[in-house]
C-alpha cells in the first residue's frame, strides 16, 4: 500500500511538472527543482546543493520528483 501511494504521488508530480513546464522554465531556468504535492519545495543550480537544502527541510530526496529545468532544448 505504501509503494502504491508513492507511485501515485510520483505520477501526480510528473503531471504537475508537465502542466507547469512553461512557468517552471521562466522562473527556474537552468536549475534543478524538487517537486512535492504539486509545487516546488526547493531549487538550485547544483544538484548537490539542492540535496543539502532538502535534507535541511527534513525531506528525503529519493522520495521526491527532481528535474532539471531549462529553456534550452536538449537532444539526447
Amino acid at each position: 500500500m505504501k509503494i502504491l501511494k508513492m507511485l501515485e504521488a510520483s505520477d501526480s508530480n510528473l503531471e504537475w511538472f508537465k502542466d507547469h513546464l512553461n512557468y517552471l522554465k521562466e522562473k527556474f531556468d537552468q536549475n534543478y527543482v524538487a517537486i512535492e504535492e504539486g509545487g516546488v519545495i526547493a531549487f538550485d543550480k547544483s544538484m548537490d546543493h539542492l540535496i543539502q537544502k532538502l535534507k535541511q527541510l527534513n525531506k528525503d530526496p529519493s522520495k521526491l520528483f527532481i528535474q532539471f529545468v531549462s529553456k534550452i532544448k536538449t537532444v539526447l
